[in-house]
C-alpha cells in the first residue's frame, strides 16, 4: 500500500517532540500487582481459597507473566486432588529465570505465601485482577479498530470491521455472565417453586408468556424461558400472520411493578423483539394494523377506506403505538449479528420474546464450504444458545420444502403428492397413537372401578399370571388392576365373576399390544422419506438432484396399525356393553335390581351401550387396497387407504369412550345403592364421575349426563398419555 507523507502540521508536532528534553509520556495498561500478590498468596496459604476465584478467573487475566504461570501450576495441583504449597511448587520453577539477580522464583513464592495476611477478601482480590484484565482487553479491542481502519486492507471493508468490533465488544460484555458450571439441586428447585409460584398466581395460570390463543397455551404452558420454537410450513400457509399475532397479543398485555430492588419487574405480557428479515417494518405493521382495526390490508394499501375505517385506523393506531413491539428490518444478517442486536435491545428497552421470521434468510458462520445444512444446523444452534443465554422464548419461522417446488417443475400429481403423502399418514397415526394411549390408561382405570362395582374376585389378576402367561402387554395390565384394586373390599363374591371380568386383563392387553404396535409404525413413519415422489439430493457440483416416483404407495404399515387399534376398541366396546348388562341384572350380580334406589331408574342404558358396541364393531372393519382400475385406462397412482383407516379407528375410539361414560356411571351407581367407597387410587376418578353423572335417586332423563361423561372421557383421552409401563415414547413423547 502507498504511504502518503504527513501533514505539515503533524511533521511539526512530531518534529518538536523529537526535539523535547522530557520524554514521551507512555500510558501503562491498567494492572494491581498488590492484588495479584495478595490473591496468590492467600491460595498457598489456604487452597480452598481457589474455589472461590476458579469459575471466573484464568491465567491469562494476570498482568504479570510469573503470575500467570504460579496460578496455573497451583490450578492444576489444587484440581489434580494435591497440596499447593511454596514447598511443593518449588519443583515445577528450579529452572524458572530469577525475577532479579537476589530473588529467584522459590523464594517469591515463600515470600508470597509470608506476606499473606487473610483468605476473606480473596474473592475481592480475583474481581480486581478479572476486572482489570477486561479494560486491558478493551483497550485491545479498540487498539486494533484503530489500527485496521487506518490500515484499510482491501478484505476488511468497513462493514465487516464493525461487525467484527461489534461481536468482540459484545462478547468481552458476555464474559462470565453465563455458563456458570454446575448448578445445586436445591438453586434448581427454588427456581421451579418460583416458576410454579408465578404460573399460580397469574391469571392464565401458565407458567410461560401467553400467547393470546387459548388452546395453545392449554397445550404448551405458554412459552417458556430459555425455549426455541420452531413453526414450520409452506410458503403462504400463515406462519407470519400466526407469528405476529403471538408477538403482538404478548406486546400488548405488557404490565409491569417495582420489583424489590425498585425496578421495574415484568408480571404480564412482555417486550417483543421481531426481526422480519423478509417483510419491511411498514408491511408487517400495516398487517398487524389490519388484524386490530378489522379493515382488509388490500383496502388499506390501495387507499379504498371509508371516513369512518380511517378514524378506526387512527385510533387504533394510537393505542398500538405504546406497544412495546420492536422490529428490525434488515434483511440477510448473521446469526452473530442477529445475537448482538438481541443483547443490544435487552439492556436498553428490556426483552421476552423474540421473534425470527424466518430461519433460512439468516447466513451461519464463515464455513460456507460445509454446506446449506450444516449452516441451518450452526443457525438454529445458536438461537437456541442465545435463548437460554438471554432467558427468552425465541420463535423462529422456518419454510418446508421450498427447494423442491421452486427447483422442479411438478405436475398436478406431484405437486399434491408434496402435501398430500407420507407425512400426513405419518400424522395421522402418530395422532391416533397420543389419543390411543389415554384411552387405553382410561379404559383399564374404568375397568378397574366396574370390577370394585361387581366384587369380582380378584383370583383372575393373581400375580401368578404374569409370568404364566408369558405376555408383556398382559402382565402390565395385570399390575395396573391389582394397583387400582389394592385396598378394595374385603369380602368379594364367593364364586367367580362373569367371564367378560375374567378375560378383562387378556383383552385389555391385546389393546396395549397394538398400541405399542402403532407406536413403532409411527416412530418408523415420522423418520422416514417415502413420499411421492421421493427427491434425491445433488451427489455433484451442478447436479439439481432427481424425483422419483413410487407410484404413491407409502406408509404402507400405518393403515394396518390402525386397523388393529380400531379392532381392539371395537373388543373392549362389546366388554362395555357386557360389563353393563351384567351389573343391571341382579341374578348375575347380587347387586339390588337395576341399580334402583327410590324411585330412580338407570336400566336404559343399557340399550345405548349395545348400540355404541356394534357402532364400533362396524367401525373396526379390515381396510383393503382401492379396487381395480377396472380396464387399465390410464396408470393411476395406489394410495394407502390410511385416511379412511384412521377414520374408522377414530370412530371406534368415540364409541369405545362413550361406553366406558356408561360403565363408570353403572359402577358408580352401584357403590352409591350399596353405601360403599372406591379403592384409594379409584376415588378421584368415582368423584369425577359422579361430578358428571350424579347417582339416580329420582325419575329424571340421563342422556345429558351420559354426553357430558362421554365429553370428559374424550378430553381425559386426548389430554395425556397415561402410565403404560414399559410401552415405547421415543419421538411421539
Amino acid at each position: 500500500m502507498t504511504q502518503t507523507a504527513p501533514s505539515p502540521f503533524l511533521a511539526d508536532q512530531l518534529r518538536a517532540q523529537a526535539d523535547a528534553d522530557a520524554p514521551l509520556a507512555i500510558r501503562n495498561p491498567p494492572h494491581n500487582i498488590e492484588a495479584e500478590q495478595a490473591l496468590l498468596g492467600a491460595i498457598l496459604v489456604n487452597n480452598e481459597a481457589l474455589d472461590r476465584v476458579s469459575q471466573f478467573l484464568e491465567p491469562q487475566h494476570f498482568y504479570e507473566p510469573i503470575h500467570q504461570e504460579i496460578y496455573e501450576v497451583t490450578s492444576k495441583l489444587i484440581q489434580a486432588g494435591k497440596q499447593a504449597t511454596p514447598i511443593t511448587l518449588r519443583t515445577f520453577f528450579e529452572n524458572a529465570e530469577p525475577i532479579d539477580k537476589t530473588l529467584t522464583v522459590a523464594q517469591y513464592l515463600a515470600r508470597l505465601a509470608a506476606n499473606a495476611t487473610t483468605v476473606i477478601n480473596a474473592l475481592d482480590y480475583g474481581r480486581t485482577v478479572y476486572d482489570l484484565a477486561i479494560r486491558r482487553a478493551l483497550i485491545m479491542v479498540g487498539e486494533d479498530m484503530v489500527n485496521l481502519a487506518y490500515d484499510s486492507p482491501v478484505d476488511a471493508p468497513p462493514g465487516r470491521q464493525i461487525e467484527e468490533a461489534e461481536g468482540r465488544l459484545y462478547d468481552l460484555a458476555e464474559t462470565g455472565k453465563y455458563g456458570q458450571g454446575f448448578l445445586d439441586f436445591g438453586t434448581a428447585l427454588t427456581q421451579a417453586i418460583d416458576m410454579a409460584n408465578s404460573a399460580y398466581q397469574r391469571d392464565g395460570h401458565l407458567s410461560g408468556l401467553s400467547t393470546g390463543l387459548v388452546d395453545l397455551d392449554r397445550r404448551l404452558g405458554g412459552l417458556q424461558s430459555s425455549d426455541l420454537v420452531i413453526l414450520a410450513g409452506r410458503p403462504s400457509m400463515g406462519k407470519t400472520a400466526l407469528a405476529t399475532n403471538i408477538a403482538y397479543n404478548i406486546a400488548k398485555v405488557h404490565r409491569t411493578e417495582p420489583g424489590p430492588d425498585g425496578q421495574p419487574t415484568t408480571v404480564d405480557g412482555g417486550v417483543v423483539g421481531f426481526f422480519s428479515l423478509e417483510m419491511s417494518a411498514e408491511q408487517l405493521a400495516t398487517r398487524i394494523l389490519s388484524e386490530q382495526a378489522e379493515i382488509p390490508s388490500e383496502k388499506i394499501r390501495r387507499g379504498m377506506i371509508t371516513e369512518d375505517e380511517f378514524r378506526r385506523l387512527v385510533q387504533v393506531s394510537q393505542e398500538m403505538s405504546r406497544v412495546p413491539l420492536y422490529i428490525d428490518q434488515t434483511g440477510g444478517i448473521s446469526i452473530a449479528q442477529l445475537a448482538a442486536r438481541a443483547r443490544r435491545l435487552k439492556r436498553q428497552r428490556g426483552l421476552d420474546m423474540l421473534v425470527v421470521d424466518y430461519l433460512q434468510l439468516l447466513s451461519g458462520g464463515k464455513r460456507s464450504g460445509e454446506g446449506r445444512v450444516q449452516e441451518i444446523t450452526e443457525i438454529t444452534t445458536g438461537l437456541k444458545a442465545l435463548a437460554k443465554e438471554l432467558e427468552v422464548p425465541i420463535m423462529a419461522l422456518s419454510q418446508l420444502l421450498t427447494p423442491l417446488a421452486q427447483t422442479f417443475e411438478l405436475g398436478e400429481k406431484e405437486s399434491l403428492g408434496l402435501i398430500n403423502g407420507s407425512p400426513c399418514a405419518a400424522a395421522l397415526l402418530s395422532d391416533a397413537v397420543l389419543a390411543a394411549r389415554g384411552r387405553l390408561a382410561l379404559a383399564i382405570e374404568v375397568f378397574a372401578l366396574s370390577t370394585e362395582a361387581m366384587l369380582a374376585p380378584l383370583e383372575a389378576y393373581d400375580a401368578a399370571l404374569d409370568d404364566l402367561w408369558g405376555d408383556p402387554h398382559q402382565a402390565a395390565v395385570l399390575r395396573e388392576l391389582r394397583g387400582y384394586l389394592a385396598e378394595g373390599a374385603a369380602e368379594r363374591r364367593p364364586y367367580q365373576a362373569p367371564v367378560s371380568w375374567r378375560i378383562l386383563p387378556r383383552v385389555l392387553g391385546q389393546a396395549r399390544r397394538a398400541l405399542a404396535q402403532a407406536e413403532e409404525v409411527a416412530e418408523t413413519s415420522l423418520g422416514a422419506v417415502s413420499d411421492n415422489p421421493v427427491f434425491l439430493p445433488p451427489t455433484q457440483p451442478g447436479d439439481k438432484g432427481r424425483v422419483l416416483s413410487n407410484g404413491g404407495y407409502h406408509s404402507g404399515a400405518a393403515y394396518p396399525a390402525l386397523d388393529n387399534l380400531a379392532a381392539a376398541w371395537a373388543d373392549l366396546a362389546l366388554l362395555c356393553d357386557r360389563h353393563v348388562t351384567k351389573l343391571l341384572d341382579g341374578k348375575v350380580s347380587r347387586l339390588p335390581h337395576q341399580l334402583m334406589l327410590g324411585d330412580g331408574y338407570i336400566g336404559c342404558v343399557g340399550f345405548a351401550a349395545a348400540g355404541y358396541a356394534e357402532q364400533a364393531r362396524q367401525a373396526a372393519q379390515r381396510s383393503f387396497l382401492p379396487g381395480s382400475e377396472g380396464g387399465g385406462f390410464g396408470q393411476n397412482d395406489v394410495a394407502v387407504p390410511t385416511f379412511l383407516a384412521w377414520r374408522k379407528e377414530n370412530e371406534a375410539g368415540r364409541c369405545l369412550e362413550a361406553g366406558l361414560a356408561l360403565v363408570a356411571a353403572i359402577a358408580s351407581q352401584a357403590l352409591h345403592v350399596t353405601g360403599r367407597a372406591a379403592p384409594p387410587r379409584l376415588a378421584p376418578l368415582l368423584c369425577e364421575v359422579r361430578g358428571h353423572f350424579p347417582p339416580v335417586t329420582e325419575r329424571r332423563p340421563v342422556g345429558a349426563d351420559s354426553e357430558r361423561l362421554r365429553a370428559c372421557f374424550t378430553a381425559k383421552a386426548y389430554a395425556g398419555a397415561g402410565d403404560l409401563g414399559a410401552a415405547p415414547r421415543g419421538r411421539l413423547q
